[in-house]
């Protein structure tokens, strides 16, 4: 699960940082395993992993990938449906679950390097399925508060799309 916020004006990922083997420590996407008795739908799964690991409810969610084999986790061969969430930072709780040494937010462009399995790519592409959203005129009402001003929402906007970077990057101003 990649929960999204915006915290400084920039977009952020929350991680939790394992607390059980394997990969025990590190940094990862909240995530675990569906069991049929409890979940009716992936969906369902979702939302439970991220209430048990971070205590949070989430009003939206959306799937992003699926990603499988037998090399992403040392325990064997494993599938991964990704979904991705928005949830205002002020709504978030600084508060690990259960199984979770500890949670922090990360900067959803540039997560930092050492990430559990491959988080990394994950988050890179929940990321893009996000940009993609809003590029096509969705907006990220999610993230803001019940009441906001255009302003919030245009710096919303802007930093899910980076448009500082974009604009370094290409040399424009």
């Amino acid at each position: 699960m990649a929960l999204f916020s915006v915290a400084n004006e920039r977009l952020v990922v929350l991680l939790v940082k394992r607390a059980n083997p394997p990969q025990r420590g590190r940094w990862a996407l909240p995530g675990g395993v569906l069991k049929p008795d409890l979940d009716g739908s992936l969906e369902d799964t979702a939302r439970r992993i991220l209430r048990d690991k971070t205590g949070l409810e989430v009003p939206y969610l959306a799937q992003v990938a699926t990603y499988s084999g037998a090399d992403r986790d040392p325990r064997g061969w494993s599938v991964s449906v990704l979904f991705h969430a928005l949830l205002p930072v002020d709504e978030v709780p600084a508060v690990a679950g259960s199984k979770t040494g500890a949670i922090a937010w990360a900067d959803a462009a540039a997560p930092g390097t050492g990430l559990a399995f491959d988080h990394a790519r994950h988050i890179a592409a929940a990321l893009g399925k996000l940009r993609e959203k809003v590029e096509r005129h969705a907006l990220p009402l999610h993230l803001l508060p019940a009441k906001f001003t255009l302003t919030q929402l245009q710096r919303t906007v802007e930093a899910i799309v980076d448009r500082d970077s974009r604009r370094a990057r290409s040399g424009a101003g």
